[in-house]
């Protein structure tokens, strides 16, 4: 991705299970998080490495090649579109926006439901994906 000349912020490394594993069962990885990062252990989390925030995913399909077992990408890499839906509570609940320091929103709705005799919540966001800049991402492939 340096070559491409993509921003070294905001870099995450998609990964299969197995390849997770893997890594996580690096000798390197392993005296890295034993020193500083305790959560790995606990939260099962890896450390970043390279400048990439590793996360484990389980979506890959097998290619043609052999299994995809990774993507390594910035935030341009993708493209994501949202909005609130409209208000379809009919005035039964109450309606709130939670807004998260990235500026993600979602429509918050409290209701009490009588027949169940408790308190439910719902959350609701309209959203579409799409691929971003192409050089900002890279497939990983094990053949």
């Amino acid at each position: 991705l340096t070559k491409n000349k993509v921003p070294r912020n905001g870099r995450i490394l998609l990964l299969s299970p197995d390849a997770a594993e893997a890594l996580s069962n690096d000798a390197t990885v392993v005296a890295l998080s034993t020193n500083l990062r305790q959560d790995v252990f606990s939260e099962y989390t890896l450390p970043r490495i390279s400048g990439f925030q590793p996360y484990d995913t389980n979506v890959f399909p097998v290619t043609a090649s052999g299994s995809l077992t990774g993507f390594a990408c910035n935030s341009s890499a993708l493209a994501l579109a949202t909005r609130l839906p409209n208000d379809y509570s009919g005035g039964d609940g109450a309606v709130s926006v939670i807004q998260n320091a990235d500026g993600l929103s979602v429509q918050k709705v409290d209701w009490v439901d009588h027949a169940k005799g408790g308190r439910s919540v719902r959350l609701a966001l309209i959203y579409g994906v799409g691929a971003g800049n192409a050089k900002c991402g890279v497939l990983l492939n094990n053949a």
